[in-house]
């Protein structure tokens, strides 16, 4: 029996650690390319050859990592969005000042968050295909929307027993931070289209301003 010869070009430890690195990495690869794609054409019309074109791999492999278009949005969500919401709850745990100054904290933060990264996008996605597609809706209100309310309500709890604020129906004034959802559907949707954004530090600012001033505790009243 002959023994078998040793291939003419043997692979380097070098390259099976760079194709290691490259497979580690495509998983966020192509998570950044669906943002692009569910960003541009909602969820609905993101097709996921488009994306994986995008990415640089065959659709084939894109199923390999994310088995449905449900699961690879989720999984988007999950790496643009979460952190930043993970963010803002260090920061919570963290404020120790009065409840009025980190309300306004938490609207500047959100603000800006809105306005330079991914999770800006997302409001308007969300609102057009939630009925369509209300798993995906219910997602979304139970990963981000319901820890943002938590935040909120914590404050103004807060601001309540600690006398500066009203006695309020909470549930009823978290809705109030609507302004900040305007921000990010106008300035990532209507905003490019008529080349005209929105200062998210002026909305930020004038919005704590006006809730502030309806929340704060007035002499003689009650």
């Amino acid at each position: 029996m002959t023994q078998a010869s040793a291939p003419s070009h043997p692979v380097s430890p070098g390259f099976v650690s760079r194709r290691r690195r490259r497979k580690d990495a495509r998983p966020a690869e192509i998570l950044d390319a669906a943002l692009e794609v569910f960003s541009a054409k909602g969820f609905a019309a993101a097709r996921p050859d488009e994306i994986a074109a995008r990415a640089g791999i065959s659709k084939g492999t894109l199923y390999l990592y994310f088995p449905s278009k449900e699961e690879l949005f989720k999984a988007m969500v999950r790496q643009t969005v979460l952190p930043n919401v993970g963010e803002l709850e260090e920061w919570a745990k963290g404020f120790d000042g009065s409840a009025a100054e980190m309300f306004r904290g938490l609207l500047a933060r959100i603000a800006r968050i809105f306005t330079t990264s991914a999770i800006g996008r997302m409001p308007k996605i969300i609102i057009s295909e939630a009925t369509a597609f209300p798993d995906l809706a219910q997602f979304w209100v139970t990963e981000v929307v319901e820890r943002a309310f938590a935040i909120m309500r914590g404050i103004l709890d807060r601001g309540v027993a600690a006398g500066d604020f009203s006695p309020i129906r909470v549930e009823a004034v978290i809705v109030l931070f609507s302004p900040l959802l305007m921000l990010a559907v106008w300035n990532h949707s209507i905003g490019p289209a008529v080349g005209r954004s929105l200062d998210p530090d002026l909305i930020a600012d004038e919005a704590a301003r006006i809730l502030l001033d309806g929340l704060r505790v007035r002499e003689g009243v009650g």
